[in-house]
């Protein structure tokens, strides 16, 4: 059997189906249900073979028998989509690392034992800030292709936050700049937003470069 995933599994549904068709609320309910299955299936991103989910589905709600108990059919959806993960997990970590070990050739790239590197394009001469401390920066924050997923300086101002309140590639770049400097960091996925990403503009497993001015420190009381 054909295997099919993503807008193809959404055509399986719609294949026969116009609008002139649904000539009910049950006929549009059922349409709709269709729609939102395959966008959950899709949005899982794991190939699936949409003839014998339509299948499956039709026998269910017809009351037939299933093939699996109830405890089978999550443990073999937890058991596939750990397995996809995991595959998915080796690709980007493997992408991650060719990147890492090709960037720390380059000319004032500096690598921490951490697994960031960063470059220092202005050094500063102030005091350095603890994971403790209170900061402000400007920054802009980029993906791998170049993607600008935020800028401090085009909003205008500096941000002023928690050393321990932010993502950990972040608690331990900072503390390695001086007040008045401005690096550059390249932080792996681990250290960032991990596999899952942030919203629509940090994709999942995404390795981040940031520019970061420290601007100033305030030590935090107690």
């Amino acid at each position: 059997m054909k295997i099919i995933a993503g807008s193809a599994f959404i055509a399986l549904f719609a294949l026969n189906t116009s609008a002139q068709q649904l000539q009910s609320g049950a006929d549009s309910l059922s349409y709709a249900l269709g729609q939102d299955i395959a966008r959950s299936i899709k949005s899982i991103g794991v190939p699936v073979n949409a003839k014998i989910v339509s299948e499956s589905l039709s026998k269910a709600l017809a009351g037939e028998a299933s093939l699996f108990g109830e405890q089978e059919v999550q443990q073999i959806i937890r058991q596939q989509l750990m397995a996809a993960q995991e595959a998915k997990t080796a690709i980007f970590k493997e992408e991650s690392n060719r990147f890492f070990a090709e960037n720390q050739k380059k000319d004032g790239v500096v690598a921490d034992s951490s697994g960031i590197q960063y470059m220092v394009l202005q050094p500063g001469t102030g005091e350095r800030p603890t994971k403790e401390d209170e900061v402000t920066v400007h920054y802009i924050g980029k993906l791998l292709d170049g993607t600008t997923f935020d800028n401090s300086y085009d909003r205008g101002e500096p941000i002023t936050f928690n050393l321990d309140g932010v993502i950990p590639g972040w608690q331990i770049a900072l503390p390695m700049m001086q007040k008045g400097s401005k690096y550059r960091f390249f932080i792996p996925y681990n250290l960032a937003y991990g596999e899952r990403g942030s919203g629509a503009t940090i994709p999942p497993f995404s390795t981040l470069i940031f520019d970061i001015e420290l601007l100033g420190i305030t030590p935090q009381e107690g």
